[in-house]
């Protein structure tokens, strides 16, 4: 297993023409109050949560589109587990579509050495399959 550190700049709410700094602090409050929410509904409690691709669906070049200016729009279909650390009891496990908008960032290469950036959500995640 391996973990991924992606750094979000903006939601699709921002407009095509705003710069990634533009709506940066927008969504970090949006991502701080969505935390302190679950944080105080209990959900966050000794949980562990697991993203990997859905077995048997690979990559394709049908999943990236490269729409110009440096930005695609990435198709993602992902397992998703969450469970109870005490006891390892499975509380989530859903099959999710993500469509994710990329854009070129200007960050320093040895910590992005791809110099691509996660904007956000180009739609709505949406559930494919709930298996428990």
């Amino acid at each position: 297993m391996f973990v991924i550190k992606v750094k979000i700049l903006m939601r699709s709410n921002c407009a095509s023409s705003d710069t990634p700094s533009a709506c940066r602090g927008e969504v970090h409050l949006k991502l701080i109050q969505n935390y302190n929410y679950l944080l105080n509904e209990g959900e966050l409690q000794d949980r562990l949560r697991l993203m990997q691709g859905i077995s048997g669906s690979e990559y394709s070049p049908h999943d990236v589109k490269y729409m110009g200016h440096g930005t695609w729009i990435v198709h993602l279909k992902m397992h998703l587990t969450e469970m109870m650390n005490t006891n390892a009891k499975i509380v989530k496990d859903v099959q999710m579509n993500y469509t994710l908008k990329i854009v070129r960032y200007d960050v320093d290469a040895e910590q992005n050495p791809w110099g691509l950036a996660i904007a956000g959500f180009e739609e709505s995640p949406e559930r494919i399959k709930t298996i428990i």
